[in-house]
């Protein structure tokens, strides 16, 4: 696996799966500043917040109405098979919402990466119940992924040693062999803001 990661990274420098694979692989085989390089969370982890383009009031009017469309939208369900959201309500695609918070909102995605790539956008939104969560995953087939929290519980704190809801980086889906840990880091979710990843 240490040599396929290598020569597919050789041929597509970038390729997400093998860069999550290799980072694992890395861990496993003792060589942990190596998958820290691949990983480079200060490198690769952005934050952008939404009030810095809009203003605060015209954020917070945009998320009230993002919570109502995404938490009301026709495609939500329930713990949809084949996605990783766990206890909480995933909708299907809502990347060709043609009007509406929706559209505002990947308006503004779109200006902030417009200038760096030409990309096809897939979105969707999640609504989470009580103890909802989104279990380790990648999106293999992804250059860039993100995610832009509209609403966040008042128990998501800045001070809880837990980081109950907070988002996490670095952790690889369980497999039953692993004996080592990876590095990982967390940022907490707050209303208005975007974290964009590999």
């Amino acid at each position: 696996a240490d040599t396929d990661c290598a020569a597919v990274l050789a041929k597509i420098p970038g390729h997400t799966g093998a860069m999550a694979m290799q980072s694992v692989i890395c861990y496993e085989l003792g060589r942990a500043d190596e998958a820290r390089a691949i990983m480079d969370f200060d490198k690769r982890l952005l934050s952008r917040e939404i009030a810095a383009a809009k203003g605060q009031a015209e954020a917070d009017l945009l998320n009230a109405a993002l919570a109502e469309a995404v938490s009301t939208h026709p495609s939500i369900a329930y713990e949809p098979k084949d996605y990783s959201t766990k206890k909480g309500y995933h909708t299907g695609e809502i990347a060709n919402e043609e009007s509406g918070p929706i559209h505002a909102l990947l308006d503004w995605i779109r200006a902030e990466i417009d200038a760096v790539i030409a990309y096809r956008l897939n979105a969707w939104g999640v609504v989470m119940e009580d103890q909802g969560h989104q279990s380790s995953h990648i999106h293999r087939d992804a250059w860039l992924s993100g995610v832009y929290y509209i609403k966040v519980p008042a128990s998501v704190t800045e001070t809880d040693p837990d980081h109950a809801g907070w988002i996490e980086f670095g952790t690889p889906h369980p497999y039953p062999k692993r004996k080592t840990t990876s590095d990982i880091t967390l940022i907490r979710p707050q209303p208005g803001k975007a974290i964009l990843f590999p």
